[in-house]
């Protein structure tokens, strides 16, 4: 009896040594081999300076300011580089953004802001995944024509309410959970180098949440989305390009990567 056990033994390790190297090679092929920061992430333009936001502080209607960032707190999202910034359009709307560009394109979907809110006792009341194109635009030559996503939630915790919206971009690709990346990492196998990817989380002001203040939301999400979408054409990259998935459950263990309370825009 023991002669056949230890065949079966030998032959289900046989089978799980199998599964965990195809798996690893999988994994292998769709990481990132080098993330390189192309010139426009950097100061001045200039590929042999220190790394930069580089965002416009005149987005559109928008006018922005930086504000502080934690560094415990950006220590904690595992970002490259990171702002915190407050807008406010031309009829005194405000907004405030948050924007990081990582190398380590896990540790940026890992610290998503569905995550976070939920770690800090907001609860989320309302998901929707909104389309960024504008109507009538036609999309470019060789991208999805279908329109890119972003992830909109409105959140309430004892007697305030906010309304936050968020996404990740990775060369023209944009996604909002580890589904959209996954899906990205297909598109970008077999390349040498790849693009950082940037988190653009946006919140609007305390207790602003009716349906223009939505819409204020994903207007500037546009404006944000059309920046990055002209760098990436600088880069030699499609812009508009759609890695879209199933809506992600959050992970209630993740590391909070925004203060204990959400904070008001001035």
């Amino acid at each position: 009896m023991k002669g056949p056990f230890a065949m079966r033994l030998i032959a289900a390790a046989a089978i799980v040594l199998a599964i965990y190297g195809a798996m690893y090679g999988l994994k292998a092929g769709i990481q990132p081999p080098q993330v390189v920061f192309p010139a426009w992430c950097r100061a001045d333009n200039d590929a042999k300076k220190a790394l930069n936001i580089n965002l416009p502080y005149r987005l559109g209607a928008w006018s922005g300011t930086k504000t502080e960032l934690d560094p415990k707190i950006f220590d904690a999202t595992g970002a490259k580089i990171a702002e915190n910034r407050s807008y406010a359009d031309d009829f005194g709307h405000t907004i405030s953004l948050h924007i990081a560009y990582y190398d380590d394109v896990d540790a940026g979907v890992w610290h998503s802001p569905t995550n976070c809110y939920r770690c800090n006792g907001w609860q989320c009341r309302e998901e929707e995944k909104m389309p960024l194109k504008e109507e009538g635009k036609a999309a470019s030559a060789g991208v999805d024509s279908s329109a890119p996503e972003v992830y909109f939630t409105r959140w309430d915790k004892e007697q305030e309410q906010c309304l936050v919206m968020h996404w990740y971009y990775l060369e023209g690709r944009i996604f909002y959970d580890r589904f959209g990346l996954g899906a990205a990492r297909v598109a970008l196998r077999g390349r040498s180098t790849w693009p950082p990817m940037i988190k653009v989380l946006i919140q609007g002001q305390i207790n602003a949440v009716s349906d223009d203040d939505k819409e204020n939301l994903l207007n500037f999400s546009k404006e944000i989305s059309n920046w990055l979408n002209e760098q990436s054409q600088k880069s030699g990259a499609a812009p508009g390009a759609t890695a879209k998935a199933p809506a992600e459950k959050p992970n209630s263990a993740a590391k909070s990567a925004i203060p204990a309370k959400a904070e008001k825009s001035d």
